[in-house]
């Protein structure tokens, strides 16, 4: 998975948390990545967050392309946020594209990037806790303190 991403990018946006601060119907993460790309910059998943994507492109084209998205899934209850808007700084119109599927060197397709937990309460256990010995003093503790 990490060796998929663009590596000279740093920063990444969780489209659906962007979708839902600004009231909106989530964008297909695919149809987001592959128009940033058809626009030119670089676009990838990024590794650690499943819904997250890692670009190349501006705040202002992310959020041009989340105004574009508004206007053709409108909300229900206007009005919207004041950040939606805005003027646009893209050329209109902007056409949705969906990211074509990477197929790996070897020729294997549909390689999971997030695998699910192997079974039922997978994952870090309880803290270990002191035994019976765990109240008493080793010998040596003891007489480093300077008792007798």
């Amino acid at each position: 998975a990490i060796a998929e991403e663009t590596p000279d990018v740093v920063l990444y946006y969780r489209v659906p948390q962007l979708c839902k601060s600004m009231k909106l119907t989530p964008v297909p993460l695919r149809q987001f990545r592959g128009t940033l790309v058809s626009l030119g910059y670089q676009a990838s998943h990024f590794h650690r967050e499943p819904e997250a994507v890692k670009t190349d492109a501006p705040n202002a084209v992310v959020y041009d392309l989340m105004r574009t998205w508004a206007e053709e899934h409108p909300r229900e209850n206007p009005p919207m946020p004041k950040i939606l808007q805005k003027e646009f700084t893209l050329k209109r119109p902007v056409e949705w594209t969906v990211e074509e599927a990477r197929v790996e060197a070897s020729g294997k397709s549909k390689v999971a990037r997030f695998l699910p937990n192997p079974e039922p309460n997978w994952g870090p256990k309880r803290a270990a806790r002191g035994g019976p010995a765990a109240s008493e003093q080793p010998q040596g503790a003891a007489a480093a303190s300077g008792e007798s």
